[in-house]
């Protein structure tokens, strides 16, 4: 099994990694150090098993794991899971999703990260096969009721099960940890009754985001001051146009950061002289997920780069 068959990157074209029309399929959002995805994937060997982790740290571990013990049927993201499992997954096409022990964010102006978050509990209600069901583990009991109280009254979704010091096939490194510290445990499973859908802000593929500018209206005179003070945004997307590099010929390149309702990305934009004109699109070595926010830097540098 090669390194490739394991490490799975969404295609920035955003078509879903899975779709309904799949086999089974499982996910496990924070996977850590990958010891309860693997296990996931060896008792359900009919079924692919996608691990989502945010750090690479993780992800590679994870990796070297599922290779050392055989398992083929893992495949891991790495990125945001809010952003990820709403962009690569179709609605109904999960059998149950994991998530243990996760950062409750105690702090009220973190609350949009946790599950609760109307905008993640829509997704996890639309991804979920009817029947399918969503699993929670964690060691704060006030982010337990919270979980159960708001999920529970999701249209979608129903609390099938509220387990106080339940002991599953394998614990993670941190339900260990808690148990030999005497702290209490709790596992919630939610079913999805009805049907959910939610809106994709991911569409078109690398082509499709490019800007040219003619002769009569171009000038690279923002560009060469090694700086584009660009911030600006519509709604939850916003952008941020910094430094700037130049090849020393025909070509400079830009310093983009987004945000999409929380989701960063960070990549380049490149601006091509064509002639008196200039094309402005993303760098080939840059792979973001075509947001609204990815569309509004392409479109900011190049009104920078437009005369009036």
């Amino acid at each position: 099994m090669k390194r490739t068959d394991v490490l799975l990157e969404p295609a920035s074209s955003g078509l879903p990694v899975l779709s309904s029309q799949n086999s089974r399929a499982i996910a496990e959002i924070g996977f850590g150090n990958g010891e309860f995805l693997i296990h996931l994937a060896k008792e359900e060997r009919d079924c692919l098993v996608f691990g989502m982790e945010i750090s690479m740290t993780c992800a590679e571990k994870a990796i070297k794991r599922a290779l050392r013990e055989g398992v083929p049927n893992v495949r891991i993201i790495r990125g945001d899971a809010r952003f990820l499992l709403r962009e690569c997954f179709e609605d109904q096409s999960l059998d149950k999703i994991y998530m243990s022990f996760p950062c409750p964010w105690p702090k009220e102006r973190h609350s949009r990260r946790r599950v609760t978050h109307k905008g993640f509990s829509d997704t996890v209600a639309s991804v979920l096969k009817v029947g399918g069901e969503f699993e929670l583990a964690t060691d704060e009991e006030w982010y337990a009721q919270e979980v159960g109280k708001v999920l529970g009254e999701h249209p979608a979704l129903e609390l099938v099960s509220f387990d106080v010091n339940k002991r599953r096939k394998i614990t993670t490194k941190y339900e260990r940890k808690w148990l030999d510290q005497g702290k209490d445990t709790f596992i919630l499973v939610f079913e999805k009754k009805g049907k959910c859908t939610v809106s994709r802000t991911v569409e078109g593929g690398l082509k499709d985001m490019h800007v040219a500018i003619d002769g009569e209206r171009a000038s690279f005179t923002p560009l060469e001051g090694g700086f584009l003070n660009v911030s600006d945004g519509v709604g939850e997307a916003h952008w941020n146009l910094g430094k700037v590099y130049y090849n020393g010929e025909d070509a400079w390149l830009v310093q983009a950061i987004t945000s999409d309702d929380g989701y960063e990305q960070k990549f380049y934009l490149k601006v091509v002289r064509r002639g008196e004109g200039a094309l402005v699109r993303i760098d080939e070595a840059s792979s973001p997920y075509l947001t609204p926010a990815v569309r509004g830097a392409v479109d900011a540098a190049a009104a920078c780069l437009s005369r009036s």
